[in-house]
């Protein structure tokens, strides 16, 4: 004669269900969906270094008073470059040269486009 053990003081199986390890699922869906960023990140570590360091570090060397010799300290100075840059009239005659040069070249080129 066989005795049966009913079905709910069996020991439920958890660990062969895939909801059992959601982070190996997680894991896989991240990884999956870092592949695109890992092919990009050469590049925009490249881009990095080679652009925008030197323009923030450009922007910070313009806050100085300094002749690029080693012999004489850095002064900062702030904004007072750009004040002196914005009083002199050759930058507004140059900015009113390049606007009207970026305005007459943009409607000439639009009209060879396919």
């Amino acid at each position: 004669m066989f005795v049966t053990v009913p079905e709910q003081d069996a020991p439920p199986v958890i660990a062969a269900t895939p909801a059992a390890r959601p982070h190996r699922a997680l894991l896989r869906r991240a990884l999956r969906g870092a592949t695109p960023y890992l092919y990009l990140a050469p590049a925009l570590f490249l881009l990095v270094v080679w652009t925008y360091q030197p323009l923030v570090q450009a922007l910070q060397l313009s806050t100085y008073s300094w002749n690029l010799l080693p012999t004489q300290p850095m002064r900062p100075v702030g904004m007072a470059n750009y004040k002196r840059l914005v009083d002199l009239p050759a930058f507004w005659a140059s900015a009113r040269r390049t606007v009207w040069m970026i305005a007459g070249c943009c409607p000439s080129r639009s009209r060879y486009r396919c």
